[in-house]
């Protein structure tokens, strides 16, 4: 791992003259010219093996989600919220707890897959994703 390392972070500087001349009369040692013949492609290389690991799905949604958990805007937190009955009928049965006439109702636990902007995209216990407006949802702390 250290030789690995050493051959991508040894940089590559041009000589002086003087550098040229006592290079050819000094034995160099292999791993510099390894790393000086191959120092810029495989570097090149290296990161872009490395781009195309970071962006495989399953890495993808782990990172994505670890991001907005660390913001609280989604990434699978797990919420209840509270809205109002007259609004009943554009939030999903199935996520419905409990509602009375003339009050406040209440969504089941539901986790929270994105709440950003206007719409609030929530998975239910059936996996099933809801779009609900935003705007007309109110989260219960406890």
């Amino acid at each position: 791992l250290i030789v690995i390392n050493g051959i991508f972070l040894i940089p590559t500087k041009k000589q002086n003259s003087f550098q040229e001349i006592a290079s050819k009369y000094s034995p160099k040692k292999s791993i510099e010219k390894l790393a000086d013949s191959i120092y810029a492609p495989s570097l090149l290389l290296l990161l872009f093996i490395l781009g195309l690991i970071l962006f495989h799905p399953l890495i993808i949604e782990r990172t994505s989600s670890a991001t907005l958990k660390m913001l609280k805007i989604g990434g699978d937190i797990e919420r209840t919220y509270h809205f109002s009955s007259s609004i009943r009928s554009e939030i999903p049965s199935e996520i419905i707890e409990s509602c009375k006439e003339e009050e406040n109702c209440r969504t089941t636990k539901v986790k929270v897959i994105f709440d950003i902007g206007n719409i609030l995209y929530v998975k239910g216990h059936a996996s099933e994703i809801y779009a609900l407006p935003r705007e007309k949802l109110w989260p219960i702390i406890d």
